[in-house]
């Protein structure tokens, strides 16, 4: 229990300081590794589906876009234009 609630502070703390900075700021980098290594942690205990959902959401909570949501990092998307484009 004691894991959990270490690994909760972390993410709270990254949280609170990716809120407070600007993206690719040192402190930014710093936050996303604190939540990155904290995210682990918790992945090393509980199961690989759960964390994936856990991740997914946060990154929705902090204001992150999904992959499908940026045609550059979307490999369907781009096929489907070269398709096209013919």
């Amino acid at each position: 229990m004691e894991e959990l609630r270490s690994i909760g502070e972390d993410l709270r703390d990254a949280h609170a300081l990716v809120s407070k900075t600007n993206r690719g700021s040192g402190a930014y980098l710093a936050a996303m590794t604190k939540a990155e290594r904290a995210t682990k942690r918790l992945g090393d205990i509980i199961q690989h589906d759960t964390v994936k959902q856990l991740v997914s959401f946060t990154g929705q909570r902090l204001g992150f876009a999904q992959p499908s949501a940026l045609p550059f990092l979307d490999r369907n998307l781009k096929l489907e234009r070269r398709v096209k484009r013919g």
